[in-house]
């Protein structure tokens, strides 16, 4: 593969918390991310990117699909994590989203997370090379355990990744069953409809993306910031095309309960307590996953790395052992107030904890 990595783990292995040695510290992610470009299966993909030290498992960010949305999702935790971890940050516009090429269906087909998913296999074979930690967000969570799970001749995810986190994953059931193709098309078609597109046109609205930002995403009020991001990432030409399809469940076409089953890394949710409605939902991932954690983040419900991003860093940091060496267990982003016991971690086992 290019870069360190072990053989394939048992999944009954414990492997958290993770421990370095020799961390040389570089330049991190303290200022903007840096916006970069590379070639895949004749794409032009775009992606993020943070400095770090080589031998620190990278963190790849992969952002959720709605309207606007791209990799500027993960500035805010990109900055915090650059603050905690000496790690290499990288936060891909998946094809159809941001400054990566536009996908239009009627040329290049109906296609699923699996395409995604090689896309950011092809980032890892160019830039990464070495063993690293792969972040998601919301309906997203098929493309990262596909990544982290799929094993061909060029690529082996279980020895590329090292551990996976899943911030407000859809619910077991939607991912480990998935919904089935013929009812995916449908849906599709009705979204890309006449009506469809009309539909799309309100819902890019900046009064809309305020509403559904304040119902669904955020446990207080969405930042004028975020509403204006959706807003201008939703005027770019096709960006409609990627929603369409995860509105009709093309993420979820194909149940995952396989790939999760033999899942050999460290599983962590990330959730919002004021997700009431669809945590309970998500409860079989720890149930069937044996090495799979939870971190529930005070104060948050959908979006925690916009909502609380340095209490976001802490929980991934620590989880996944990527910590700076001068880093201590006290607070020291005391800005965004992360005090531990606003996390509560729980594991497989059934252990509760508000330390993590």
């Amino acid at each position: 593969l290019g870069g360190a990595g072990s053989s394939r783990r048992s999944k009954h292995m414990m492997m958290w918390p993770f421990q370095f040695f020799g961390v040389v510290a570089v330049a991190s992610c303290l200022g903007p991310p840096v916006k970069r470009f590379y070639r895949y299966d004749g794409w032009e993909c775009a992606y993020r990117h943070c400095p770090g030290s080589a031998k620190t498992p990278a963190v790849v960010f992969i952002h959720p699909v709605g309207i606007g949305l791209s990799s500027w999702f993960w500035e805010p935790l990109m900055k915090a994590m650059g603050e905690r971890t000496d790690a290499e940050l990288f936060a891909v516009d998946l094809i159809g989203c941001g400054d990566s090429e536009a996908w239009r269906p009627s040329e290049r087909g109906l296609f699923l997370p699996l395409d995604y998913s090689r896309q950011i296999e092809e980032l890892w074979r160019r830039e990464i090379r070495r063993e690293c930690v792969v972040v998601s967000q919301g309906g997203c969570a098929p493309v990262a355990i596909q990544f982290a799970t799929r094993q061909a001749d060029d690529f082996d995810g279980p020895r590329a990744v090292r551990a996976v986190v899943l911030a407000s994953p859809p619910s077991w059931r939607e991912v480990a069953g998935g919904r089935g193709r013929d009812v995916v098309r449908r849906d599709y078609d009705l979204w890309s409809s006449r009506g469809g597109q009309l539909a799309y046109g309100v819902l890019r609205r900046k009064f809309f993306v305020d509403f559904f930002s304040r119902a669904f995403l955020f446990a207080g009020t969405p930042d004028e910031d975020w509403v204006e991001r959706c807003v201008r990432g939703a005027r770019v030409a096709d960006s409609e095309n990627p929603v369409f399809a995860f509105n009709a469940g093309v993420f979820s076409a194909r149940g995952l309960y396989d790939e999760l089953n033999d899942m050999g890394q460290p599983l962590l949710l990330l959730e919002g307590d004021r997700d009431a409605i669809r945590r309970p939902k998500r409860d079989d991932y720890l149930a069937t996953v044996s090495n799979s954690h939870r971190a529930t983040l005070k104060d948050t419900l959908n979006v925690l790395p916009w909502e609380r991003p340095a209490l976001t860093a802490k929980a991934i940091s620590r989880f996944c052992g990527l910590e700076k060496k001068t880093t201590t267990t006290t607070n020291h982003l005391s800005h965004d107030g992360d005090d531990d016991d606003d996390m509560v971690f729980e594991s497989h086992d059934g252990l509760v904890t508000t330390l993590l």
